[in-house]
């Protein structure tokens, strides 16, 4: 092997090369680092089955007894911190106490409220008032 292969400092242009390569390893360490995000998404191959309320296409539980949402799919860091919530009892909540009324069922459900469309638009559980529905969701 020559000198220079083992010697950056052997030729003239060996330093400034050897830190041209650092500078773009760098470079590419913090390009790399930047897409980086703290959840974790997981992609399946598995389609989505149609939404009950196919108008708005609001998605909900796809296994309501387990409490599985269709989000969780992709996202399931934040599907578990959210099973922690009040918003993923809101349902039984609502039932339990008692003094529920058919009007108290939109702010425990997914619907139109507190979502990115029109509030006398009705949509989700208050389109169709399907169990998959149930509690606050994404």
């Amino acid at each position: 092997m020559s000198d220079t292969l083992t010697n950056p400092k052997a030729s003239p242009g060996g330093t400034r090369r050897t830190a041209a390569l650092a500078a773009v390893g760098l470079l590419g360490f913090v390009i790399a680092l930047s897409g980086c995000t703290d959840e974790t998404v997981v992609f399946t191959d598995e389609l989505f089955e149609a939404p009950p309320d196919t108008v708005n296409n609001f998605l909900g539980y796809f296994d309501v007894a387990e409490k599985e949402t269709v989000c969780s799919s992709c996202h399931p860091a934040k599907a578990s911190e959210w099973q922690t919530t009040g918003h993923a009892e809101a349902w039984e909540a609502l039932q339990s106490n008692g003094i529920a009324q058919e009007s108290c069922e939109g702010c425990h459900a997914v619907s139109q409220l507190g979502n990115a469309i029109d509030n006398a638009t009705a949509a989700g559980h208050e389109l169709v008032p399907d169990a998959g529905y149930q509690d606050v969701q994404c």
